[in-house]
């Protein structure tokens, strides 16, 4: 596999069962996202070059189309090389085009767990031998259930009543937080993981810089590596042998263009030994 040419991508935008608008090479995509395991909304930015007209005309949501009448339409953005993988899984916010030159370009803001955060609402009361994360995330339906800690037992019902994400994150101990990656709710607690596996960020695999040491974190820029997730781990090799050691990655910062030079990411890593792996 090689990390520097064959770039793969497919992107799909599901407008309903049965509409699908699917997109692929040659056609020119460029592409970026902040992906963090910090309880926010993870966001995607997407501008295709030159979509036939029928594809296009389909691709038309306005910010008033968020009021009361908003439609859920999925997205699906796949990376790699020798294979693909999801980066980014979502729900498209706000998309129009616009002619620059000859050049007809397509932009596409999508949300992960967006259309969820809107528009879920919960008004029970949940018995303290129910699930309060499963309850709660039925009112969530495009969203499902990931790594979840072992959150502190109840004694007693909960009345929940309000914006569902809002009742998630208050539910929590100062020392969990949770995301959404993927349209997967994870919960995790500031000295855990979602996955023992460690991907090995070296120059062999894609390191372009120097490690830089930023107060407790650790940045590194590397080639695009879909096999780095949000809460996982990462094992850095490189010139600075202080720094290297076992990280578990808190933020993913990932720019692209398939005809560009642009084909890489930001990683921002916390030392991670001793964590515990859900």
């Amino acid at each position: 596999m090689s990390f520097r040419f064959d770039r793969k991508y497919k992107l799909f935008i599901r407008l309903s069962e049965t509409d699908v608008v699917e997109i692929l090479p040659p056609l020119r995509i460029q592409f970026e996202a902040k992906k963090t395991i910090i309880s926010d909304v993870n966001e995607l930015k997407l501008k295709i070059y030159n979509l036939e007209p029928n594809k296009r005309n389909k691709l038309i949501k306005d910010k008033s189309q968020q009021n009361g009448n908003d439609k859920y339409l999925q997205v699906i953005l796949q990376v790699g090389y020798d294979d693909l993988v999801d980066v980014f899984i979502g729900n498209v916010y706000e998309a129009g085009s616009t002619k620059k030159g000859t050049d007809f370009i397509t932009t596409l803001v999508c949300k992960d767990g967006g259309f969820d955060f809107r528009n879920s609402f919960t008004s029970k009361t949940i018995a303290p031998s129910v699930n309060l994360v499963d309850e709660l995330l039925k009112d969530m339906p495009n969203t499902n259930k990931g790594k979840v800690t072992t959150l502190q037992t109840r004694t007693r019902p909960k009345v929940m009543v309000g914006a569902t994400a809002d009742l998630i994150g208050e539910s929590l101990n100062d020392n969990e937080t949770f995301f959404i990656d993927n349209e997967q709710l994870n919960i995790i607690k500031e000295n855990e993981l979602i996955d023992s596996f460690a991907v090995e960020v070296s120059e062999s695999t894609g390191l372009l810089n120097t490690p830089q040491k930023q107060e407790t974190f650790v940045i590194v820029e590397t080639l695009m590596n879909p096999a780095i997730k949000c809460g996982g781990q990462v094992l850095l090799i490189s010139s600075v042998t202080e720094l290297n050691e076992l990280y578990r990655v808190d933020t993913i910062d990932f720019k692209g263009d398939y005809r560009g030079n642009e084909w890489g990411q930001t990683l921002y890593l916390r030392k991670s030994t001793e964590f515990k792996v859900l």
